[in-house]
């Protein structure tokens, strides 16, 4: 799926998502991580929210690498509450924030 992202072929990318979903195979942390950067990254936020529900729907829990990637596109397009209230989800969640998250959320 990366390597799709990478190429720009999103398309192609969720097709590879949603057979893994349709043959069984249990995606884990890593490879939701990929498919909300891949929809975060070509302006589909709204997709990439509904892929971190299913992720917690799934019992799959987000990394702060999860939150990382949200806390990016919340302050690429400027959602300052967006980007308090998921830096507030990493700490309720019992995750620690790392650098990353720290230049995403002064970025925001």
């Amino acid at each position: 799926m990366d390597l799709y992202e990478k190429a720009g072929q999103l398309k192609d990318a969720s097709d590879v998502f949603a057979d893994m979903l349709k043959s069984g195979v249990m995606p884990d942390t890593f490879t939701f991580n990929t498919m909300i950067f891949i929809c975060g990254s070509h302006g589909y936020l709204s997709e990439a929210e509904a892929l971190l529900n299913k992720m917690e729907e799934r019992r799959i829990s987000p990394d702060t690498r999860t939150y990382n990637i949200f806390l990016s596109l919340y302050a690429d397009v400027g959602n300052i509450d967006a980007v308090l209230l998921c830096y507030r989800k990493i700490k309720d969640v019992g995750l620690f924030p790392d650098e990353v998250t720290r230049r995403a959320t002064l970025l925001g």
